[in-house]
């Protein structure tokens, strides 16, 4: 199993809504996660991410929400990406500090 790693790094000297973190995964992807009502919250996309029915490739975007103190999250996608016909799912995940 690859476990997946993301590095955080942000300006704010206290985590207050409206706070910005910038993170990198070793997975390749960037993205700027917001505090709002003591969740960070984030999207990735991945541009070619799915085929659609008709042979193109659309995006696939994914939202991430996790709770800034006990660091529980939700991740929510769309099976089929910006192709229609797909499924909305959501699903816990938990991260874990290091270092």
């Amino acid at each position: 199993m690859h476990l997946a790693y993301v590095n955080a790094t942000s300006n704010c000297a206290t985590a207050t809504d409206g706070c910005t973190a910038n993170l990198a995964s070793n997975r390749g992807w960037t993205s700027v996660a917001t505090l709002t009502n003591g969740r960070w919250n984030f999207t990735v996309t991945k541009p070619d991410g799915v085929v659609c029915d008709d042979g193109s490739y659309a995006p696939v975007s994914i939202a991430y929400s996790v709770d800034a103190a006990t660091l529980a999250g939700t991740v929510t996608a769309d099976s089929n990406g910006d192709c229609p016909g797909g499924q909305v799912t959501r699903a816990p995940f938990r991260l874990q500090k290091i270092g």
